[in-house]
């Protein structure tokens, strides 16, 4: 897409002359037994009966879109985006992580 008035490529370097890329940020991947919280995506996937919000979980299983995941010795079927799993900051050399 082409905005009348902006230019269309980006310069190659940093304003500053020295060739960095800049870093990314990602949401951070989970696995089966981190702990991590639970919210509510509102207009979407609400938090099952007897699941408060913000609860800290360790997720169980792995179900397509959907995670299990344990509070206090119940479990629930939660969609993947009702767990906040916090940011990580992805350097541009090789595409290595450095976790936050």
């Amino acid at each position: 897409m082409v905005v009348p008035g902006i230019q269309a490529r980006l310069p190659l370097s940093h304003p500053t002359g020295d060739n960095h890329r800049m870093t990314m940020v990602r949401v951070k991947p989970h696995r089966v037994g981190d702990i991590v919280k639970v919210r509510s995506v509102h207009g979407g996937y609400p938090l099952p009966e007897g699941l408060p919000e913000g609860a800290q979980v360790r997720v169980v299983a792995f179900d397509h879109a959907y995670r299990r995941i344990e509070w206090q010795g119940r479990e629930f079927r939660v969609y993947m985006m009702n767990l906040d799993t916090g940011l990580e900051l992805v350097p541009p050399r090789h595409g290595n992580i450095c976790r936050r």
